[in-house]
């Protein structure tokens, strides 16, 4: 059996040495990414709803691993928390929404909304919209391929 875009994550977490939890946080806290020396983990928080949701959430403390963000040690200045923020958030749009796909599905007549598109690429749609501007504005898409909010789930 094939395993989920969520275990495929946890395995490069772990090829990394990266531990990955889940725990009770603060509701605003959806996810924490933690390194000290050699001991690096990812805290997903229990609390998360839905698989969308705690996958996304994975993506992007992942993202972490690559770009850093470890904001518990040390001050960091708030303009490089947001850009080290932003480069992870990205690293997961590129994982979990590579262009040419997203691409593909947003142009595919046999989807009827984002809905359908997030679904099935196993995301919440508020990723799907966000990645789908980050391509937009960096011009991998064209900005055509448009949405409006009619389209989306209640």
């Amino acid at each position: 059996m094939a395993l989920t875009e969520y275990e495929q994550l946890c395995d490069t977490a772990y090829a990394q040495l990266i531990d990955v939890f889940e725990h009770a946080l603060p509701a605003r806290v959806r996810g924490l990414y933690y390194e000290d020396g050699l001991i690096k983990s990812i805290t997903i928080n229990k609390g998360i709803d839905t698989g969308a949701e705690k996958l996304c959430v994975l993506a992007e403390e992942l993202g972490h691993s690559f770009y850093g963000g470890d904001f518990i040690h040390g001050a960091l200045p708030d303009a490089l928390k947001r850009k080290i923020e932003r480069l992870a958030r990205v690293w997961a749009y590129k994982r979990l929404l590579p262009a040419k796909k997203l691409l593909a599905a947003l142009k595919d007549p046999c989807y009827n909304n984002n809905c359908e598109i997030a679904e099935e690429f196993g995301v919440t749609e508020e990723f799907l919209c966000e990645a789908t501007e980050y391509y937009k504005v960096g011009g991998i898409i064209p900005p055509f391929i448009a949405y409006d909010e009619s389209d989306f789930c209640s």
